[in-house]
């Protein structure tokens, strides 16, 4: 394998020879003779001329002499060798020395720590260098390979929960006509006296009809039967009500809350070993999912430098929250009102009496002349208004229990 390295005679031994200095163009296991001193194996000595080294420059630049510690920074290995023992007074650049992002990549294809990281300073007092992954939409991805470690998976505190309001749909009913009505040979209230069964026929819709008719003058225990009529109010039946939930309502949305799969969205990962060194301290690495942090225990603020994003994040979360369902009372407030009519005669045409009744209302008492006749009765739906329901339910209950939390900060490069 040739290497593509630029030296600079200025900084080459002048009593080295130009024969030997090419021989370093081969790889070979250990150097056998050039500029470089005899520790330093064949792929970390660069080539001495251009003409000995046909590969081109894997980066696309000419050939140009310079130490190997120039433009060209040295992989981890190599450094190590030129480091072992005291050569030349300029003392090599190493990948390791480089800022992130840097492209440090060698002939060796060994890339510099930073290429793909960032470069961040020292983690504070108490905190601890992580990886982390943050995500609502989406599982996070195992731990990355430079930080393989989970230290911490959570979730954050769950939003505070507004139940929908409630809200009832008008009752569907019908209100029924009176069907007890009673003929007393006593005035009002009639409680004495022979009562006498003037009840409205199965079924009555309210029209002219003759059943159970009283002949004029007709005598019960000798007097008249006919004194006073007792009517019974009308009925309103109506059906439950509908319940119904206005608005949505803020319901969680989080994986680990009740209702979803227990997946948490935020993951932490480190590594056994430090940071790799960096000029600003040590190269956090970083992909396209996860980002150079630091994490504390608590509620923390973020220290200088490290407030690019934060996470307050819990290990534990028992949301045991809930809206009560909606449901609606029994009606309430429905009215009616019925016009009902007497006749002397059973084609309703000799009206005698007419009386207006309520729904709810004590029965009605009316009197009479005695001993009229009463051939046959209608009767009228006035007036009917609906009930209303009142709602229940949508009430929250329940509690939030957090457990293990965490503050994670998130490195802000500076532009």
């Amino acid at each position: 394998m040739f290497r593509a390295w630029r030296v600079g005679l200025a900084f080459v031994l002048g009593a080295i020879a130009t024969a030997s200095l090419v021989s370093a163009c081969y790889d070979t296991a250990q150097n056998i003779g050039s500029d470089c001193p005899v520790w330093i194996t064949d792929d970390c000595c660069p080539c001495p001329f251009p003409e000995a080294c046909p590969k081109p420059d894997p980066r696309g630049r000419p050939w140009e002499w310079s130490p190997p510690w120039g433009l060209d920074p040295l992989n981890d290995k190599c450094c190590a060798q030129w480091k072992s023992k005291p050569f030349y007074s300029v003392e090599p650049v190493c990948l390791s020395d480089l800022d992130g992002g840097t492209d440090a990549s060698t002939d060796s294809g060994a890339p510099g720590f930073c290429a793909s990281g960032t470069c961040v300073p020292p983690a504070p007092e108490a905190w601890k260098h992580v990886s982390f992954f943050m995500d609502w939409m989406h599982d996070p991805p195992p731990c990355p390979d430079d930080a393989p470690l989970l230290e911490f998976e959570g979730t954050p505190e769950p939003p505070a929960l507004s139940c929908p309001a409630c809200s009832c749909d008008e009752p569907d009913g019908v209100c029924h006509l009176p069907t007890t009505l009673t003929i007393s040979s006593e005035v009002c209230p009639g409680a004495g006296g022979v009562k006498t069964n003037y009840d409205s026929p199965t079924g009555w819709d309210g029209a002219c009809t003759s059943d159970k008719a009283l002949a004029e003058g007709k005598l019960c225990g000798g007097v008249p039967c006919v004194r006073s009529i007792t009517i019974a109010p009308p009925v309103i039946d109506e059906k439950a009500c509908t319940p119904h939930a206005k608005g949505v309502g803020d319901l969680p949305v989080v994986k680990v809350w009740n209702g979803g799969p227990e997946v948490p969205i935020g993951r932490a990962c480190v590594s056994k070993s430090p940071l790799p060194n960096c000029s600003s301290g040590g190269c956090g690495g970083t992909n396209s999912a996860f980002s150079a942090c630091i994490m504390h225990d608590g509620d923390q603020v973020c220290p200088e430098g490290w407030d690019g994003d934060r996470h307050v994040l819990y290990e534990f979360i028992d949301d045991t929250r809930e809206c009560t369902p909606c449901g609606c009372d029994a009606s309430t407030g429905g009215t009616c009102q019925v016009k009902i009519r007497t006749f002397a005669d059973s084609s309703c045409s000799s009206e005698n009496a007419a009386f207006d009744i309520y729904a709810n209302m004590i029965p009605a008492c009316h009197d009479y002349m005695p001993g009229v006749a009463l051939g046959g009765k209608t009767a009228e739906i006035l007036d009917y208004t609906k009930g209303s329901c009142a709602p229940s339910g949508g009430e929250l209950k329940g509690d939030v229990m957090l457990g293990g939390q965490v503050t994670v900060c998130c490195f802000a490069p500076t532009m």
